[in-house]
């Protein structure tokens, strides 16, 4: 899943339940049907879970 990097609580919350932030970064996406960023040079980084069966 991808969180923007600014929402550090919120990674945090996924972090807790077993996610781990990985190094790869993406820009926010700047097509309309995502809102117009307030924030410049917006972040996304990948969040990923090991799902064990």
């Amino acid at each position: 899943m991808t969180v923007i990097t600014l929402r550090t609580e919120l990674i945090e919350y996924y972090i807790r339940r077993g996610f781990r932030v990985t190094n790869d970064y993406i820009p926010f996406p700047t097509e309309e049907r995502f809102g117009i960023p307030k924030v410049k040079d917006l972040q996304m980084v990948y969040l990923v879970k090991d799902i064990h069966e």
